[in-house]
């Protein structure tokens, strides 16, 4: 705990150690003498002089302007991905999970007219983070009705009982870092779970969505995980620290992006690989 506290570590590291050392020796999760207490100690005092840092925000312009990097790359998956996530507040590992059955398709005849998507079903019995099943987010803003289109072409290329995405997370971690170097927006240290908060953020900001409907949309228990997961007031701020020519580009992005992503005909593929025969090749 010393040594990486001296070396400049947020506190979360000793949190993810300590309970790491707790789950493969449960001895040591015991109250009394094999309870840690000094390794406890030091990580309450490690919280109190380098508290954690709330992840920002990242502004639509700027996620518009990573799919585009990411299109051009010929990355078409992970570009759907990084706009259905961010409209979605999904937890980056969510989407990785959903499978065709889980995606639903308006009903024609019926009041059912969006798409929607059915988180951690009851019939895996694999609940979410907050031990929920069944959860629905529903594809309601007209702005982003192009990814009606998205979801059709996933559908129609999905094997029943695989995944939407056939790739694995270090891939698209690797992916998405490569498109925020090549956008010129490291200064704004982009990772995939800023998505998650950036979603309720730039909806609050733009009055999309009351506080009430951001917390169910994100499904979040309590008021305080919505406050510390939307900060409308920071998306700007956080626009403005980019330099002028990166800021132009991203505006132009947010225009292009909605038109570019809905035509994944076009989207390139590796040569000689027919597009309907390898949905990894995205």
């Amino acid at each position: 705990m010393d040594q990486e506290y001296l070396c400049g570590e947020l506190a979360q590291r000793g949190t993810k150690a300590l309970a790491a050392v707790k789950f493969f020796r449960p001895q040591f999760a015991r109250t009394g003498s094999k309870s840690l207490p000094r390794a406890t100690q030091a990580l309450k005092g490690w919280k109190r002089l380098a508290p954690g840092r709330a992840r920002l925000p990242l502004p639509w312009k700027v996620v518009a302007l990573l799919a585009m990097e990411l299109l051009e790359a010929g990355h078409w998956a992970t570009a759907a991905w990084t706009i259905i996530t961010f409209h979605c507040y999904l937890r980056p590992s969510e989407l990785g999970r959903v499978t065709l059955d889980m995606v639903v398709a308006p009903t024609l005849g019926t009041r059912i007219s969006a798409w929607a998507v059915v988180l951690h079903p009851s019939e895996e019995q694999v609940s979410s983070k907050t031990r929920e099943f069944d959860e629905t987010v529903v594809f309601d803003q007209p702005a982003f009705q192009f990814l009606d289109d998205v979801l059709a072409f996933l559908k129609r290329q999905a094997p029943a009982g695989e995944s939407l995405f056939g790739f694995d997370h270090d891939s698209l971690v690797r992916n998405f870092k490569q498109a925020a170097a090549r956008a010129g927006v490291e200064c704004l240290c982009p990772e995939l779970y800023m998505l998650r908060h950036s979603g309720p953020s730039h909806d609050r900001a733009a009055q999309l969505r009351t506080l009430q409907e951001i917390k169910l949309r994100g499904r979040w228990h309590c008021d305080s995980s919505v406050r510390r997961c939307q900060k409308e007031g920071r998306v700007g701020e956080q626009l403005q620290r980019l330099p002028p020519a990166v800021r132009a580009r991203a505006i132009e992005a947010a225009r292009r992006l909605p038109k570019a992503l809905a035509r994944p005909s076009l989207a390139p593929w590796p040569p000689g690989v027919p597009a309907s025969s390898s949905r990894r090749s995205f």
